[in-house]
């Protein structure tokens, strides 16, 4: 390239996250990044905005490996990615949420809170079968959470199976004999 051809020019710059709260998004479809070296930098801020994304597109030739490794490991972090289902859960982005616990059971197929809570989705929009598969699978993982079994309960009640209810309760009541929630039909 010719000098005659480089003009400096300044810019305006923000940050990304102030740029995502100026204009109020909180989800983008892609995002794209070309930032001759600074890539793993920005990818790396863009990640800890937490701003859904379905296409992150950058080049990764230039990345020092060690934060190549950082942005990967934050998108397997699941952990993380419960918090985000939790975040989009509250803020009535259901498909959102149980497309975000589907990722955290991709990286991990025993993570109980995930099982757990996508069971409760299914059991909220109607899905009773698989809300029962879910909280069954969540309970065989973690079978010390008094509330996976009490709402394992209350969905097996909700489907008629009431000797099943009835177990679920009882090992919920068993685990935290304070939980107020439970429903033991007495014989």
């Amino acid at each position: 390239i010719k000098k005659k051809h480089i003009e400096k020019v300044e810019i305006n710059t923000s940050y990304i996250k102030k740029l995502f709260e100026k204009h109020k998004l909180d989800k983008v479809d892609l995002f794209f990044c070309d930032a001759e070296g600074y890539d793993g930098k920005i990818i790396l801020s863009f990640l800890n905005c937490s701003v859904n994304c379905k296409i992150i597109v950058f080049e990764f030739i230039h990345i020092e490996n060690k934060t190549l490794k950082t942005v990967i490991m934050e998108q397997l972090n699941t952990e993380k990615l419960i918090k985000t289902a939790k975040h989009y859960q509250v803020r009535g982005q259901h498909e959102d949420a149980l497309r975000t616990y589907q990722d955290a059971l991709a990286i991990d197929p025993k993570c109980s809170e995930a099982l757990h809570d996508l069971g409760m989705i299914h059991f909220r929009s109607g899905d009773i079968s698989m809300a029962i598969k879910l909280l069954k699978e969540a309970t065989k993982y973690d079978d010390r959470r008094a509330d996976f079994y009490n709402n394992l309960g209350t969905i097996l009640k909700t489907s008629g199976d009431l000797d099943a209810a009835e177990k679920a309760f009882r090992k919920a009541l068993t685990l935290d004999r304070n939980l107020s929630l439970i429903h033991i039909s007495e014989p």
